[in-house]
């Protein structure tokens, strides 16, 4: 599932469980260490594994937690020790934290750190739209639901909308089904689809590169060894890039049922923030690799053989044969 970072009741870290997030809302460290002018935790490409990296002009360092604490003689159940405790989970939501960074909204609240754009949110206007109007065409009563395929503007998608949760929501009431409880959690569902939108735009872009890749083989036919590393990078990659898009598909058919049952609650709540957090934190791990092959195709650059080097090490990495892939 998700995140496999223990939670309370309510959604946030365990203040007891292992690697759980002490009470302050940000990365606050006392140690001197911390301190250091372009100090950031990240994971290591290496090791797999948190570490310290450190700029110290000539010298680049990366310190795992192990060897820090020895060093700097931090104690497990100092503030530094809690606060190292609480990166790892954090490091699944974002690609580095700086001391000093807040902690992501994910440990917090259980709401989303992704920085959703307008076409985000509209794209989760129409999709909830298509839902809505699904159900009616499906069999519920009221007027003719609009052609989705003609609404083009914000204001036609956003008064498309409107009616249709207006017509929801008195469907409801005569269902004998709290009209207000429908409305309220019509709007949560908007809201959380949003993050949605902009991590289906991200899996887009790993399809992307699976498609250059493939395009690549005409370039290289002539380097057998090449070759046979582009047949493994897509072996190894669409596996998961498919189990992304299975995650989306089958919370859009769990949605689709729920509004047509009127069955919208804070479980189902809690599976859209399942599938986000689990969609996000896979694609932290992609970052890398997308800025690798964008750029390239931003400055039109050769030095594809290269590319594909580093993307079957990514694959070999992170997605070896033996990884069984399903849908969160």
């Amino acid at each position: 599932m998700a995140s496999e970072t223990p939670r309370n009741d309510d959604g946030r870290i365990s203040d007891v469980a292992e690697g759980a997030a002490p009470a302050a809302a940000s990365f606050v460290f006392s140690h001197k260490v911390f301190a250091a002018p372009h100090a950031q935790f990240r994971i290591d490409a290496t090791t797999g594994e948190p570490a310290l990296f450190l700029d110290l002009g000539d010298i680049k360092v990366g310190l795992n937690f192990e060897t820090l604490k020895r060093h700097f003689a931090i104690a497990d159940d100092s503030n530094d020790g809690r606060m190292l405790k609480a990166v790892l989970p954090a490091l699944k939501f974002v690609s580095a934290i700086r001391p000093g960074d807040p902690f992501p909204a994910e440990l917090i609240d259980g709401s989303a750190s992704l920085p959703v754009g307008a076409a985000n949110i509209q794209g989760a206007k129409r999709r909830v739209l298509r839902m809505l109007v699904k159900r009616r065409v499906a069999g519920a009563a009221g007027p003719n639901p609009p052609n989705l395929g003609a609404l083009q503007s914000v204001a036609e998608i956003e008064a498309a909308l409107e009616a249709e949760l207006k017509a929801y929501v008195e469907d409801a009431r005569r269902k004998g089904v709290d009209p207000g409880h429908i409305e309220q959690m019509t709007l949560r569902i908007l809201d959380e689809m949003a993050y949605l939108e902009l991590l289906a735009e991200r899996i887009n872009r790993k399809k992307r590169i699976l498609i250059d890749v493939r395009n690549a083989l005409p370039r290289v036919s002539k380097d057998k060894s090449v070759v046979e590393s582009v047949k493994r990078v897509l072996q190894l990659l669409r596996p998961p890039v498919s189990a992304y898009q299975r995650s989306l598909d089958e919370l859009d058919r769990r949605l689709e049922t729920e509004f047509r049952t009127y069955s919208l609650d804070g479980e189902l709540i809690e599976t859209i923030r399942e599938t986000r957090d689990h969609l996000h934190t896979e694609s932290i791990r992609w970052d890398s690799i997308l800025s690798e092959w964008e750029a390239a195709d931003a400055a039109a650059s050769g030095g594809i053989e290269q590319r594909i080097a580093s993307t079957y090490r990514f694959a070999a990495r992170f997605f070896p044969a033996t990884r069984e892939w399903s849908p969160a």
